[in-house]
């Protein structure tokens, strides 16, 4: 009898721990996702599509920890945008096992095109999203070229596209010794943002390579 009453007392406990417990299981390992996000991009002036133009959205939250609240990068991504102007950023799915979301996901889209504004896209841009020509100096459009907010450290690769045409528009345009030094840099950026160490190197459609595995050991190669 005695045993009998042990047996259930530890069954008791086990079942207490578990509902204890429960919450925090619940809570280890939440499921984050966003997208799809499409549109369509014109010349604020013609009104017609934007030839070698992208899309980028990066997405951020709020991290809850135990004793304190964190601003997070969450997601990157980016796309070409096609000869009508149209872009499709897919939708992803990702899990985190150290903490949920308490906060609503918040999404930050942008169109870059050489030669145009930098420009955000949000949700009254209805059904066209308009982007202005940049006007401004040199040092002006280098202030202006870099991709905000954060970017999560863990998928940079899928903004090589846009570090790549950013220091290919900086390099062209550089004619100081800092602009040259500043597109330099550009271009060191964008080819580390090309490298994910867990994939293999491959050649896109445009005949780039866009994921340079230092692994690989491919030669550099371009357009």
């Amino acid at each position: 009898m005695a045993k009998i009453k042990d047996k259930l007392r530890k069954r008791l406990l086990v079942t207490l721990a578990l509902c204890v417990l429960s919450p925090f299981a619940v809570y280890s390992c939440a499921t984050l996702e966003g997208g799809p996000v499409k549109g369509r991009v014109v010349d604020a002036d013609s009104g017609k599509p934007i030839a070698n133009a992208v899309a980028y959205g990066i997405w951020e939250g709020s991290l809850q920890k135990l004793t304190r609240t964190d601003e997070n990068c969450v997601w990157a991504e980016s796309v070409r945008l096609d000869a009508a102007g149209n872009f499709l950023l897919p939708a992803w799915k990702k899990q985190d096992s150290k903490a949920p979301f308490t906060s609503q996901l918040v999404q930050h889209i942008f169109i870059y095109a050489p030669g145009y504004e930098l420009t955000r896209v949000s949700p009254g841009d209805s059904p066209d999203v308009k982007v202005k020509p940049f006007v401004g100096t040199v040092d002006e459009r280098f202030h202006k070229l870099f991709i905000t907010p954060c970017v999560p450290i863990d998928s940079m690769y899928r903004l090589a596209i846009v570090y790549r045409m950013m220091a290919d528009e900086m390099e062209r345009s550089a004619v100081t010794v800092y602009q040259r030094q500043a597109a330099q840099t550009a271009r060191e950026e964008a080819i580390a943002a090309r490298t994910d160490r867990s994939k293999p190197t491959f050649m896109n459609d445009s005949g780039y390579l866009v994921n340079v595995n230092p692994n690989d050991q491919y030669p550099e190669q371009s357009k």
